[in-house]
């Protein structure tokens, strides 16, 4: 895919292929290409001094780490503390001299057993200590950083002013109505926007219901512009609140939930007929099966370790699952 471009109501998509360079003409463009390409490399206080000072030092991102041996023997600093930063430092620990995590969840630095614990803020010295407030944080000198930060969006294939869109280099794609659909023009949608999603089959389905629906409906929408444009001015509120970015596409923000948003979708996509029959969305099974789905996910949260090194056992959780009943019961010996 080389570019996708407006042209009037429709949309021309470019691409390389086995017979050279094509394009060709469509009604309209669904994007669902991910959001794990380019990394977010945000600087940490006092970075530029702690590297200028130590020929040795270096920072590097997640989406470049393989294994931890080049870390062997190394005080390494983690920036981050979701599903990529839990797993560096699980890693790490034992194999790096020292871990540090600094994350958002962190209230009070916590030292000890080879991790210390920092929260957002905290500041790199030249002398490669861990700098928070006025007190240094226990532990060596970091010799390392590895960010565990995300990634921005990235869609190569557009150019911002021509689709009217905000989203190079950024950690928000605007202005998505429903984090799917494009606000003013509406036959371009997007699937898998939104971050921190905690089921993606079910997530991914419901969208892609929702966007079938607006796209085979008068003028590609299932709701009025000024009422797509009123939900993305009180998404973007959120964000000047909170002054992160990236909470443009949490589910969570402004008290939602993921649950909740996959049914609001079906809700809102009608009761479309498949060869005659309701969707599978629309079905009953649908709903007790999400309802399954949402208990089992909330059992292994309450499993969840309460620091980013602890094990990870709730992972390895067995669930056996009666999906016409709608209950399970789990195998806690491996957990």
């Amino acid at each position: 895919m080389t570019s996708v471009a407006p042209a009037g109501d429709a949309w021309t998509v470019a691409w390389d292929g086995d017979g050279g360079c094509r394009d060709e003409r469509f009604d309209a463009v669904v994007v669902a290409n991910g959001h794990y390409n380019r990394p977010y490399e945000p600087e940490i206080a006092g970075q530029t001094a702690w590297l200028a000072a130590g020929g040795d030092r270096s920072i590097s991102h997640s989406q470049r780490y393989d294994e931890p041996s080049p870390y062997a023997g190394k005080s390494v600093l983690v920036v981050g503390g979701r599903s990529s930063g839990v797993d560096l430092a699980r890693e790490l620990r034992g194999v790096a001299s020292w871990v540090y995590v600094m994350e958002k969840k962190c209230a009070e630095p916590y030292g000890g057993d080879g991790v210390t614990h920092v929260p957002v803020g905290a500041e790199l010295t030249a002398d490669g200590r861990m700098k928070v407030g006025d007190s240094y944080a226990p532990g060596p000198a970091v010799d390392r950083v590895l960010l565990a930060t995300g990634y921005v969006y990235d869609f190569p294939f557009f150019e911002e002013e021509a689709v009217d869109m905000t989203f190079e280099g950024r950690r928000s794609c605007r202005p998505l109505y429903l984090h799917l659909q494009h606000a003013a023009r509406p036959t371009l949608g997007f699937v898998g926007v939104q971050l921190s999603v905690p089921c993606p089959i079910p997530f991914f389905e419901a969208q892609a219901l929702y966007l079938a629906e607006a796209l085979a409906a008068p003028d590609a929408a299932l709701a009025a512009r000024d009422e797509r444009d009123a939900w993305v001015d009180a998404r973007l509120a959120t964000v000047a609140k909170s002054g992160r970015e990236q909470d443009l596409h949490y589910t969570s923000a402004e008290g939602d939930n993921a649950w909740a948003y996959i049914r609001r979708l079906v809700d809102l996509a009608g009761a479309p007929q498949v060869d005659g029959d309701p969707s599978w969305l629309q079905s009953p099974a649908f709903d007790r099966r999400l309802k399954t789905v949402e208990s089992v996910y909330d059992d292994r949260g309450r499993r969840y370790p309460t620091k980013p090194w602890h094990d990870d056992a709730y992972r390895r959780c067995d669930y056996a699952v009666d999906w016409a009943a709608g209950t399970w019961t789990v195998d806690a010996s491996r957990c």
